[in-house]
């Protein structure tokens, strides 16, 4: 955390990702939506390393000096669609439209009605995690797109594996087949190792981005959907095309589980005949 004359900078290092984060007391005069990464030295910030996942700016303003009227929200957001509503039991009201605008970042306006300082602060705070974990979440989506038809593919050739049990006949037959079974698995383990980790932090994301949520509090505003809806209609269906992909992974190993089993029992059961055929033959040879 670093203070400088006209702003302060506080960074943090994650698991995963870094936030840099700058803070400025701005005053009525100040424009709303100014970028704040404007002030920092720019050669210093295209030195950054790293992509850039989640950018996002934060006005709080007094009522004061917060637009009020439709109109003026509607020219701060660019004549986009807004979302929003009444937080912390009316302490405050916030407004974004969910949307980078030219910049790059997405805008948000939160006017305080009687918070104190703790409380704006737990604010923005809750508002910059629910865009930084959102943004973590979805970078499973497109792996899970990616996913779809290699899974798709392993069912159908289990599917064609599992048909092949009532058609077999020599112990060839049946150690071909553990053969392909293997394959299947082993194909199938490399998938879940490589991608395990991703599918295993989105869901961690997830319920954080759910938990910030909760602790906003948000109150309904008449025709205008919530943070909370808009997550619930845009957001959660990414996260369950991601965890859908992880249950046919489960599920798919576990029929590849059954049918070894029943490939394996019915190899014992080959192997038992071919045993009593031979002591047979030996009690004959015994006899003679």
């Amino acid at each position: 955390y670093q203070s400088f004359n006209a702003f302060d900078l506080r960074w943090e290092f994650h698991n995963e990702f870094s936030t840099y984060t700058v803070i400025r007391r701005g005053d009525a005069q100040q424009p709303l939506g100014e970028n704040m990464f404007s002030l920092l030295d720019q050669d210093w910030v295209a030195r950054l390393g790293g992509q850039l996942i989640a950018a996002n700016h934060i006005d709080l303003r007094s009522v004061a000096m917060a637009p009020t009227s439709p109109e003026e929200l509607s020219e701060h957001f660019d004549g986009q669609r807004l979302v929003g509503g009444e937080i912390y039991e009316g302490c405050a009201t916030i407004w974004t439209s969910v949307q980078a605008q030219d910049d790059g970042f997405i805008r948000t306006l939160v006017i305080d009605k009687g918070m104190d300082s703790a409380q704006a602060g737990r604010v923005i705070r809750n508002l910059l995690e629910i865009a930084a974990y959102r943004s973590m979440t979805l970078l499973a989506l497109p792996i899970a797109r990616q996913l779809m038809p290699e899974v798709r593919l392993l069912e159908q050739r289990l599917v064609e594996t599992n048909n092949k049990l009532n058609d077999l006949v020599t112990l060839d037959d049946e150690q071909n087949l553990m053969d392909e079974l293997i394959s299947e698995a082993t194909q199938l383990e490399k998938l879940v190792a490589d991608h395990n980790f991703r599918f295993s932090a989105t869901e961690a994301y997830f319920n954080l981005t759910e938990s910030r949520l909760d602790m906003l509090r948000e109150k309904k505003i008449p025709a205008i959907r919530t943070l909370k809806q808009f997550h619930a209609r845009r957001f959660i269906p990414a996260f369950n095309t991601c965890m859908s992909v992880v249950k046919r992974k489960e599920n798919l190993s576990k029929r590849i589980s059954r049918t070894s089993e029943l490939l394996h029992l019915r190899l014992q059961l080959s192997l038992e005949a071919q045993n009593q055929k031979l002591l047979s033959s030996m009690d004959k040879r015994s006899e003679l």
